[in-house]
């Protein structure tokens, strides 16, 4: 679904990401976080957005997945831009 330019924009933010000093510890406080609501939602819970996430993909039409592509590629080159921004403020 991604073309090679969001994927290409998708791995310099992970490496941004990774270098960050924080990132270990925003990791963990995820990890915890993502067990935390494991814990906390029941197995119909789970199967009940599990539907509602099929029945939202069989029913979206071309127009919304048009239009979801093309507000990828606008926060795609919004993020291109940020990155070129950060790049020329750590050099």
């Amino acid at each position: 679904m991604w073309g090679k330019e969001q994927q290409e924009v998708w791995s310099e933010i992970k490496s941004m990401w990774n270098e960050s000093s924080h990132s270990k510890e925003i990791k963990i406080d995820m990890s915890k976080l993502v067990t935390e609501l494991e814990q906390y939602t029941s197995q119909f819970e789970r199967d009940l957005i599990q539907k509602d996430i099929n029945f939202i993909k069989r029913n979206v039409s071309q127009f919304e997945k048009d239009s979801i592509k093309s507000d990828i590629a606008i926060i795609t080159k919004a993020v291109k831009k940020f990155i070129a921004i950060l790049k020329r403020r750590k050099n």
